[in-house]
């Protein structure tokens, strides 16, 4: 699907509904707990599930770990649970792949 196409609203919606529902079918099959559904996922959410489709819309031979640091430098992550920190908490792209062979 052609970027431009994406950047109509409604099927920026079609995307994003459909990629948020693969992340939550993904961590059900991990045992984790999913997200909220889509109607009831906060709005901050959405905006980074869009923001994402729209990144491989625009781009869709990038690297795996462009796609993860393009994600998490624009991101707004809501309520720090440590105020007083001022790193992110942020494994590096080529790190997740060792995580995920631990479990």
């Amino acid at each position: 699907m052609p970027a431009a196409t994406l950047l109509d609203p409604v099927l920026l919606e079609y995307a994003a509904r459909r990629a948020y529902q693969a992340v939550r079918a993904y961590r059900r099959v991990l045992g984790e707990p999913p997200p909220p559904p889509w109607e009831d996922a906060p709005i901050g959410q959405k905006k980074q599930i869009y923001a994402e489709v729209r990144f491989w819309a625009q781009h869709p031979q990038a690297p795996l770990e462009t796609a993860y640091e393009q994600c998490f430098a624009q991101g707004d992550y809501g309520r720090l649970s440590e105020p007083q920190r001022t790193e992110r908490a942020i494994v590096a792209a080529t790190a997740l792949a060792t995580l995920g062979a631990e479990r």
